[in-house]
C-alpha cells in the first residue's frame, strides 16, 4: 500500500451551494446536488469532492470546456437502428456480453422476473475496442459520427480521469493508483428512445432501475431531457437536465470503509402530453447521455482501508478475505446484466437471492443476513 503518497487533509472553508467561484464569493443558492467548478484550485476542488463524497455522493461538474458530441450519439444510433445487420455483427464481436444492448427494442420486458430498462446501452470497454478494432468493416458501417464520439471519450480518459482518480486517492485515505493499473474503463453511449402510452397507462417500464455503480466513480453527460434522479435520505430527487454528473460506486465505498458515499440512482419517465381527454397520450421524449466508467483492475483486492486505530469496520473481513474486485463484480453484476437483457444464464447464485444490490452486499460482504 502506498499510503504516504496521500495528501493530507485540507482546512479550506467552504461555503453551501455551487462552488464556481473564489471562497469570498457571495453562495449560490443551495441546492441538494453540490456543484464544482472544474476550474478551482486543486485545494478547493479537492475539499468541495471530499464534502460530496461523504454527503451524498453526488456532484455537479462545471466548466469542464468539453464539448459533449450528443447529437453525434444520436446520429450513430439512429444509422445502428436502420441497419440491423450492424447489431447483429457488434455483437458477434463480443458474444459474452454483447456491445449494443437492444433487447428492449425487441419488445421484451422481463428476464429471468427482471424488469428491462427501457433504454439501448452502446458499449465500448477496452476489451470490446479490441474486438472491434479487427473488423474495420464494420467500424466503417458505424458512419462519420463514431470518431467524434470516440475522440469525446479519449479527451475525457486524458484530461480528466487522471485528476479525478488523485483526488479519489486523498477521499478513499489510500493511493489508488496501483489498483487502476489496467485502465478499466467503459465508454457507454444510452438511447433512452422515445415511449408513447395511453394517459392514465399505469405500467411504464423504468428507462433504467434504481442501482449504484459497482465501479470506482462514474461521470454522465446527460441532454436537456430530465429523468435522472438520486436518493438522498428517504427522498428520491431530480438531478437537474444538461449537468455533467459526478457519482462513487460501491468499490470506493468499500475501500473508504463507507466515508465515500456510493450513489443509489435511476431514470425515470419525464412524460408530456398530448391531445385531450380519452385520446390522450403520454410522450416520453428521447433522452441520450455519454456515460464513463472507472473500475479498479479486476484482479485488485477489495477491503476497507482503516484511518484511524480503533475505527469499527462496516464489513466481514472474513469473509473479504480473498474477494477481488471481478469476484465482487459478478455478486451484483447479474441484476444490471439482466436490467440490459443481455444476461441469459438461468443459474441461480447469491445475487439472484435477494430483491436489491444493497440486500446482496449486506449478505455477502457485511454477512448481515
Amino acid at each position: 500500500m502506498l499510503a504516504a503518497a496521500v495528501p493530507q487533509p485540507f482546512s479550506s472553508k467552504i461555503h453551501q451551494g455551487c462552488a464556481t467561484g473564489p471562497p469570498s464569493a457571495a453562495p449560490h443558492t443551495a441546492q441538494p446536488f453540490n456543484c464544482v467548478s472544474w476550474t478551482l484550485p486543486e485545494e478547493r476542488f479537492v475539499a468541495e469532492l471530499q464534502r460530496t463524497a461523504y454527503s451524498s455522493g453526488v456532484a455537479l461538474l462545471r466548466d469542464l470546456g468539453v464539448n459533449v458530441p450528443l447529437a453525434n450519439i444520436k446520429r450513430l444510433f439512429d444509422r445502428i437502428y436502420t441497419n440491423p445487420a450492424i447489431i447483429d455483427r457488434l455483437n458477434a464481436l463480443y458474444p459474452k456480453r454483447g456491445i449494443f444492448k437492444d433487447a428492449a427494442l425487441r419488445g421484451e420486458t422481463t428476464i429471468m422476473n427482471t424488469v428491462i430498462d427501457r433504454k439501448v446501452p452502446f458499449d465500448l470497454s477496452h476489451a470490446r475496442m479490441m474486438a472491434l478494432a479487427q473488423d474495420p468493416e464494420t467500424i466503417s458501417e458505424l458512419g462519420p459520427d463514431f470518431q467524434p464520439v470516440l475522440e469525446f471519450f479519449r479527451t475525457v480518459e486524458q484530461d480528466m480521469i487522471p485528476r479525478l482518480n488523485r483526488v479519489n486517492s486523498f477521499l478513499a485515505g489510500i493511493d489508488l493508483s496501483p489498483f487502476h493499473m489496467d485502465k478499466n474503463y467503459n465508454y457507454r453511449c444510452i438511447d433512452y428512445f422515445p415511449v408513447e402510452c395511453e394517459a392514465g397507462h399505469s405500467s411504464l417500464l423504468p428507462r433504467c432501475g434504481e442501482h449504484r455503480d459497482y465501479g470506482t466513480f462514474t461521470l454522465i453527460f446527460q441532454d436537456q431531457i430530465g429523468g435522472l434522479e438520486c436518493k438522498l435520505g428517504d427522498t428520491w430527487i431530480p438531478v437537474p437536465a444538461g449537468e455533467v454528473v459526478l457519482m462513487w460506486g460501491w468499490c470506493s465505498s468499500i475501500v473508504s470503509n463507507d466515508r465515500i458515499k456510493a450513489a443509489l440512482h435511476r431514470v425515470v419517465a419525464a412524460p408530456t402530453s398530448h391531445g385531450q381527454g380519452q385520446g390522450q397520450v403520454r410522450v416520453v421524449p428521447r433522452r441520450t447521455t455519454a456515460v464513463f466508467f472507472v473500475a479498479p483492475d479486476t484482479t485488485a483486492p477489495l477491503r476497507p482501508v482503516l484511518k484511524a486505530p480503533g475505527e469499527p469496520c462496516n464489513y466481514d473481513l472474513g469473509l473479504m478475505e480473498s474477494l477481488t474486485v471481478a469476484q465482487f463484480k459478478n455478486v451484483i453484476g447479474k441484476k444490471w446484466r439482466r436490467r440490459e437483457g443481455s444476461d441469459l444464464d438461468p443459474e441461480e447464485d447469491v445475487g439472484d437471492r435477494f430483491a436489491s444490490q444493497d440486500q446482496a452486499v449486506e449478505y455477502y460482504l457485511r454477512g448481515g443476513i
